[in-house]
């Protein structure tokens, strides 16, 4: 390249090339005094022509005291001479060498430079590379300990306290907050935007609690931001690394999702919540329910001591419409927090189906027609008829609800059995069953037919509600609900022939002893059975042994468990029948029930209660040859049930003598 020739040019024309390249000299100048390498410029005689700012540092030297001195006596470098001397001469540039200066290991690479005068040989550039803070090359257990990190499900990361950015930060933390790793490491805006801003004020003021603090574990959950812009919880476990003083150096943390731990905990809590919700209501009903006891027992007996045309009796009448819907606000109180108490009967499944049929066709609109086909010889179920009954309406009113203004509600029935190849009804067990089929000519809207729609309004809440409570009903009963395409399926046990003949048998004793269900009955003749009446509540207490002493039972009574064992084992008389309530402090009727027939198997139960607590029985299983009677009773409902339990026993000993 040619030198130009200036004394052609126009004075303004040199001056304005002269500030160009004042420009670029002060621009390149800038660009080569901040890199990160040592650079030196040597020329053909090997002395120094120019440094720039990482060289001085890197060797502690001023420029006067590198510029014009030797190569040798600037950097004691064993083979750095040759290696410039050659590239002045060739004008080539040599292969990059692995040297040492003063112990410490480093990369040299020299270039050639024009010199602009008529001279062969060039100035050479020498590039300086330290290698000391290189990172060695990782061993087989580095690398795993890497790969295991960032395949962890959550974010490793470090930071470095005084430079106030991350250093490390592994592949989870692009699957956990949506950022990628390199942006984590280069932008530190992404360090506080991965904190809800509702969440950064407390934030921060751990992380400055942490650093001011002696501690070396913190941890904190909080509500972080997604890239996308979606909040989640996080918890945050931290580690401070601190020098001899007690100053923060480095923080080494671990970011992990507890989105789903805290969505479970909210639900355990609510459960819990859920618990003590339904102890208090229940515990609510039976207190009601022992007064509601009370005062219908005698407001009854008050009724009954009045003519009918005296404005007393229209009176008492009024007062126990009150109690009746007081115990109805008592029991659909109960019907969201419990699960029904099963009291199983044989029943015919024509029947009970024929009966219910009025109270569908209320729910039906004009142009919906009901249809029963009930095949004749299906066999009788051993269930509760009057629940079933309510959960074959919910399940028609459900159906009628999701039908259109037109078509047809069909109910059919048949004898079906279940093996264990069958997964349709995967929760039954072998065996004979009934099923009750409800399908429609139509297409149902809502398919979440077993589960309550609680945000529906007030109508759609109660029928959903009353489909739920159907498949508890059925499940209690040890059948089944399921719903395929247009269809409810109701699977019912069915009643062996050893059952029908016990029934027979009952049916047949009982033609022979009438039971007398008066509800105000004269004076007997003569003594019936012996009672042991254990109700903790002594209004109650009082009510039933008047009540059946009137009847013409012998009555006696105990307060508690322990007192009823006493009575069992010391009165010296045969008692027939143990009347008593399920929930008494200390021992419970059930626990007592068990004790006493340890002593007497041929001893009757029938307990009585305002509500069943499942901690001391599953709901619908009392023990074998037991009853149950819901409080508050009639006084009729009483005796028909007490009689009813002796009635049975007699029937079943006739039955056994055959």
């Amino acid at each position: 390249m040619e030198r130009p020739e200036f004394e052609q040019w126009k004075p303004k024309e040199v001056v304005r090339l002269l500030a160009l390249v004042e420009t670029e000299r002060r621009y390149y100048q800038e660009i080569v005094s901040t890199l990160p390498v040592s650079l030196l410029i040597v020329g053909p005689d090997l002395h120094a022509v120019s440094a720039n700012r990482q060289f001085r540092l890197r060797t502690g030297k001023k420029n006067d005291d590198i510029l014009g001195k030797p190569l040798a006596a600037i950097l004691n470098v064993e083979g750095l001479d040759e290696l410039a001397k050659q590239v002045v001469s060739t004008s080539l540039p040599a292969p990059r060498q692995d040297l040492h200066w003063a112990g410490q290991p480093i990369s040299v690479t020299v270039l050639p430079l024009r010199n602009w005068q008529e001279d062969p040989e060039s100035e050479a550039l020498i590039v300086i590379e330290d290698q000391s803070s290189a990172a060695p090359p990782l061993t087989p257990a580095q690398a795993k300990a890497i790969s295991i990190a960032d395949s962890f499900d959550g974010m490793l990361w470090e930071l470095d306290y005084a430079a106030g950015g991350l250093t490390h930060a592994s592949a989870g933390a692009e699957i956990l907050f949506g950022y990628p790793v390199e942006r984590w490491l280069k932008d530190p805006e992404i360090w506080a935007l991965r904190v809800a801003a509702s969440e950064r004020k407390r934030v921060d003021e751990f992380y400055d609690h942490l650093t001011t603090s002696s501690g070396q574990l913190f941890s904190i959950e909080f509500l972080a931001r997604h890239a996308q812009g979606r909040d989640f919880y996080v918890r945050e476990t931290v580690r401070v690394e601190r020098d001899a003083t007690g100053k923060p150096l480095r923080l080494a943390g671990l970011t992990t999702n507890v989105a789903e731990r805290r969505e479970l905990e909210s639900q355990h809590s609510l459960a819990i919540k859920s618990e003590a919700l339904q102890r208090i209501s229940a515990k609510l009903a039976h207190d009601l329910n022992n007064l509601l006891m009370i005062v219908a027992g005698y407001g009854e007996e008050l009724k009954s001591a009045f003519p009918a045309d005296n404005p007393l009796h229209q009176d008492m009448k009024e007062i126990l419409g009150a109690t009746e819907r007081l115990y109805s606000l008592t029991t659909e109180f109960q019907s969201y927090t419990r699960r029904p108490v099963v009291q199983p009967t044989i029943t015919s499944i024509a029947a009970l189906v024929a009966q219910a049929a009025p109270r569908i066709k209320k729910t039906l609109s004009p142009n919906l027609t009901l249809e029963i086909a009930i095949n004749p010889s299906i066999a009788k179920a051993k269930i509760d008829g009057a629940q079933i009954e309510e959960a074959i309406v919910a399940l028609a009113r459900h159906v009628a609800r999701s039908m259109s203004d037109r078509g047809i509600l069909r109910i059919t029935g048949e004898n079906v059995w279940r093996s264990e190849a069958s997964d349709f009804e995967n929760s039954l067990s072998t065996g004979p069953y009934v099923r009750l089929s409800i399908e429609h000519s139509g297409t149902i809207a809502n398919t979440q037919v077993l589960e309550p729609w609680l945000q529906s309004g007030t109508a759609e809440r109660e029928i959903e509600l009353g489909v739920s409570a159907a498949y508890q009903i059925l499940k209690q009963s040890k059948g089944e609900l399921t719903s395929q395409a247009n269809c409810f399926y109701l699977y019912l046990p069915v009643v062996s022939e050893a059952e029908l003949e016990v029934e027979r048998a009952r049916a047949a004793a009982q033609l022979a002893i009438a039971p007398v269900v008066a509800e105000t009955p004269a004076e007997p003749e003569t003594t019936l059975e012996t009672i042991l009446v254990v109700e903790d509540e002594g209004g109650i207490r009082a009510l039933v042994r008047k009540i059946l002493r009137r009847q013409g039972y012998q009555v006696l009574e105990a307060s508690h468990g322990d007192e009823a064992l006493r009575v069992l084992t010391e009165s010296g008389q045969k008692i027939d029948l143990l009347l008593t309530d399920v929930m008494m402090p200390g021992m419970n009727g059930v626990e007592l029930s068990q004790r006493a027939l340890a002593q007497d198997n041929t001893l009757k139960v029938l307990f009585v209660s305002g509500y069943t607590d499942e901690s001391v029985l599953e709901a619908g299983q009392f023990p074998p040859g037991t009853s149950f009677l819901q409080k508050p009773f009639t006084l009729g409902s009483l005796l028909g049930k007490v009689r009813e339990v002796l009635d049975n026993s007699a029937a079943r000993q006739a039955a056994s003598q055959r």
